[in-house]
This record gives structure tokens, sequence and C-alpha cells, in this order.
């Protein structure tokens, strides 16, 4: 995965809806002082979802409006 060009494993991705890394799902795990970040599997519904996503992407997942604001 090339950084900030398109989510892939790896990927930490930057949404209006919180941060999400893309690995082996574990849930939520707290980083850098409490920040919340959520660690899903790339083959889960919302990893399918953000997978191969460019920064600036949005649409709609389970009735929740989703934007990628970066990919890290």
């Amino acid at each position: 995965n090339k950084t900030g060009e398109e989510v892939g494993m790896g990927s930490l991705v930057e949404t209006n809806r919180g941060l999400f890394f893309i690995a082996v799902g574990l849930g939520k795990v707290l980083f850098d002082g409490g920040k919340e970040v959520m660690v899903i599997s790339g083959a889960s519904p919302i990893g399918q979802f953000l997978m191969g996503k460019r920064k600036g992407y949005s649409d709609a997942f389970r009735g929740n409006d989703y934007e990628l604001l970066d990919i890290h």
C-alpha cells in the first residue's frame, strides 16, 4: 500500500466517523493518550467498504455517511 493513495491492508484511515486501521480485527484500541482506533479486518463489512477507496471518497454505509479525510 502506498501511503495516502488508496486504502489497503496496513492503512490507517481517518474518516468523519473516527479512525480505522485495516489489519486483523481486534476492535477498539486506545492509542496516543486515549485516541480510539478501530482495528478491523479487510474482510469485515466496513473493511470491504473502505478497501480501495481514496481520500475524499464519501458514501453511506449501513445508514451512516462516511467521508475519507486522510489515509496514513
